[in-house]
């Protein structure tokens, strides 16, 4: 029932936020069964607001329903979010060498000794261990949640769903204002969960992401913890055990042992059942160190049917390359460096995809190691348009088919994984941080690195203009889009103007995704970030600035932090009126979410005279019927009801909702939330008679 009141806020509501629609019906719970049905709509108050149509301020909608003050406490049921679960198609059909460590992984907790810690050079293995470990977990019966902590808002998310599929309610995980406060939640109701449980924090390579709030990894007060019978797997490079304290299970990751990485060669051959082999493949998995990934690259290249020689062959072909790499500027790789070992055999693949007449494998492999390294990549993203006018591609048909080409090249030798994103995404790829980080020292050196950035960036923001970021229908999208995001906005400095302001359009999106889903933790650091980056970008006044600005004031105050969000929102008012103009549309926006805001805080008193000021404003400059000024003038009436003026409140509900009639339609949804308004101002009224007809039409 919770769900389905929530569904109708946020139809109600022109940014459709699903977690504010939440909030409020569990902030305003029903006051009795009997009239649940009735109060469903009355719950659904959204007063609508100004908003603008491109990527500018977010609308800001203030509930006018007031709790009654005998209430039902609704009580959250665990939840499937589906966004948490192990990546299983990553997973090799076999794992050489790793079965000990796996079982050690998943012992028996005792007291204090969940957190286990796998940590090794790049390429070692670790996420396969992680892998074969939920793959174990997962056929035992235990429940098993996967989380990226390459960065904090990949954490946050990954955390927040897991916080509610533990149980927790969804204005539990709205109401943690922090990272620290929403790690709070996610342990507390982890150590009530009776089953047998995984959680893997994969890419824990900045150990400060696991430490919210100025606690420290090795403390065990951020969020890596130990709870009941379950385990916490942690995959990292920082190998300095200091770091993690001596209370996590510590497992150092290195290479395989002889066998197991000569018969991982023969496993992506095809080839086991030959042993008469064993002896070249040892030579080819020693040659390489018998590092995992470069073992790996070595079998698939030599199993897909595009290698011109057999595992003799291709030791001296390893050997001549490893030469030409330090000829060619390698930076002081040593023999057994694993950028060396791994380029190697790379390097080999992709000459022999590009004597196939599949000349774009390599360029397009480049152009992916500037998305996020280590997550998924849809291919839907990897819009050849884009690609050919950053010159990488060709034009038309004859781009769309090197594409092709290059990324089944690509696939066919191991050097990106396919795997499947979601039933409606489709396909993705995944290219290991490893391959990425040597790719991107190639393209620096090679001096092509502008043109893969500006294709990376263009194929971000292009894949951005498809989806809503207030949509639930698109929340899954935007999971997968955010670390690229955010990568984009890591290369800002290196885009030209017009495709930095579109990385800061794509940031901004997704800043008020996050609020719109309540994930504010996530939302204040995507915020925070793209303000300190367009800062320094643009200065602290340009327009996109001071958007950034405003959409952090809006995170702010969806997650109660109204002593952050109303200062702010006042500095960029003052700043708009400065630059944009007193009457300018985002000003407008300004000065209405101040008064939202002041209006959250009870400051009624400095919350009218905003909204009074601003529907004028609205009426003069926009019109007395456009959309945004109905949404000012329906503000205006909510906050005359918040402060007991029913008689100005409800003639201006009653003229918004002829108006919203007249230019929208009975049924838009600004228009029903019109007649819901009015109809709960009627009640208040004590008018039941006019109340109860516009409550019964508004819910048919």
């Amino acid at each position: 029932m919770t769900q389905v009141v929530a569904l109708t806020v946020n139809a109600a509501s022109g940014e459709r936020r699903w977690a504010w629609g939440l909030d409020v019906v569990q902030r305003y719970p029903f006051p009795s069964l009997l009239v649940g049905t009735v109060l469903l709509l009355v719950l659904a108050v959204s007063a609508l607001s100004v908003q603008r149509s491109r990527d500018t301020s977010p609308a800001v909608s203030m509930p006018n329903d007031v709790p009654d003050s005998a209430s039902i406490q609704v009580h959250a049921e665990p939840v499937r979010t589906g966004m948490v679960d192990p990546p299983m198609g990553e997973l090799p059909v076999v794992v050489r060498g790793r079965e000990a460590m796996v079982g050690d992984v998943l012992a028996p907790v005792t007291p204090g000794s969940g957190v286990r810690v796998v940590a090794g050079m790049g390429g070692c293995g670790k996420t396969t261990v992680a892998l074969a470990a939920a793959g174990q977990a997962w056929a035992a019966g235990w429940r098993v949640w996967w989380v990226s902590a390459v960065d904090r808002p990949s954490l946050v998310a990954g955390m927040s769903a897991v916080a509610r599929e533990a149980g927790a309610s969804a204005q539990e995980v709205t109401e943690a204002d922090s990272g620290l406060a929403l790690a709070g939640v996610v342990w507390r109701w982890l150590e009530r969960v009776s089953d047998r449980w995984l959680l893997v924090v994969d890419n824990a390579d900045d150990p400060a992401v696991l430490a919210p709030g100025g606690t420290s990894v090795a403390g065990g007060g951020g969020w890596l913890r130990s709870a009941g019978d379950g385990v916490v797997l942690v995959t990292t490079r920082v190998a300095d055990r200091r770091v993690w304290g001596h209370r996590v299970g510590w497992f150092p990751l290195g290479e395989l042992d002889q066998r197991s990485a000569a018969l991982m060669v023969l496993d992506r051959m095809g080839r086991t059942d030959e042993p008469g082999l064993m002896g070249a493949a040892v030579a080819v998995a020693d040659r390489l160190g018998r590092l995992p990934l470069a073992v790996h690259l070595a079998g698939s290249y030599l199993g897909s049917g595009l290698a011109a020689v057999g595992l003799d062959g291709y030791l001296r072909l390893l050997t001549d390359r490893s030469l030409s790499l330090v000829d060619e500027g390698a930076p002081g790789w040593g023999e057994r460096d694993p950028r060396r070992l791994v380029m190697s055999t790379w390097e080999i693949s992709l000459d022999a995809l590009e004597r196939q007449g599949r000349v774009r494998a390599r360029t397009v492999l480049r152009v992916l190691s500037y998305l996020a390294p280590g997550s998924v990549v849809p291919v839907s993203m990897l819009d050849p348009a884009v690609l050919a006018d950053a010159g990488l591609l060709s034009g038309g048909e004859e781009g769309r088919a090197e594409l092709a080409a290059g990324l089944s090249g690509l696939r066919a030798v191991g050097v990106v994984e396919g795997l499947s994103v979601s039933a409606d995404a489709g396909d993705g790829l995944l290219v290991h941080p490893l391959v990425a980080e040597v790719c991107r020292w190639w393209a620096d050196r090679d001096g092509p690195r502008t043109r893969l950035m500006t294709a990376a960036a263009g194929l971000v923001v292009t894949a951005k203009e498809q989806i809503d970021p207030a949509d639930p229908a698109d929340w899954d999208a935007w999971q997968v889009l955010a670390p690229h995001s955010r990568q984009a906005l890591d290369l800002i400095n290196e885009l030209d103007d017009e495709l930095s302001a579109r990385v800061f359009g794509l940031n901004n999106a997704l800043t008020r995704h996050f609020t719109a889903r309540g994930s504010y933790p996530a939302a204040i650091e995507s915020g925070e970030a793209i303000v300190a980056a367009a800062t320094a970008r643009l200065g602290a006044e340009h327009p996109d600035t001071l958007t950034s600005r405003n959409n952090l004031a809006f995170a702010y105050r969806a997650a109660g932090r109204l002593g952050e969000a109303i200062p702010l929102y006042e500095a960029t008012l003052v700043a708009r009126e400065r630059v944009l103009g007193e009457e300018h549309p985002d000003t407008l926006a300004s000065r209405n979410n101040l008064a939202a805001a002041y209006q959250a805080a009870g400051r009624l008193g400095e919350a009218i005279p905003l909204y009074e000021a601003t529907l004028v404003a609205c009426e003069r400059v926009l019109g007395e019927e456009h959309p945004d000024t109905l949404r000012s003038r329906n503000n205006l009436a909510a906050a005359y009801q918040a402060a007991g003026r029913l008689g100005e409140a409800i003639p201006l509900y009653e003229g918004t909702l002829v108006a919203c009639e007249r230019v929208l339609g009975e049924e838009h949804p600004d228009t029903l939330a019109s007649r819901n308004n009015l109809a709960y101002a009627y009640r208040a009224a004590g008018r039941l008679g006019e109340a109860i007809p516009l409550y019964e039409g508004t819910l048919v």
